[in-house]
């Protein structure tokens, strides 16, 4: 009888977990460039636009989607 490593983890469990946080993030970065461009066409003009950002945690480069 051979011994497992406590907790036994199956081998492709480690990979499930990774693509589920990657797809998470891609989802996450989507969202984020969505709000930054509805804001952007809401804002009367730059400093409205920026204000509005800030209020709600965004920033302009979260409109850049890196992937």
């Amino acid at each position: 009888m051979t011994t497992q490593p406590w907790p036994f983890r199956a081998p492709n469990e480690h990979g499930i977990a990774e693509n589920a946080r990657a797809a998470a993030e891609r989802n996450m970065a989507d969202e984020r460039a969505r709000a930054v461009r509805t804001v952007a066409g809401c804002a009367h003009d730059r400093s409205d636009f920026l204000l509005l950002l800030s209020v709600l945690g965004l920033r302009p480069t979260d409109s850049e989607r890196n992937r």
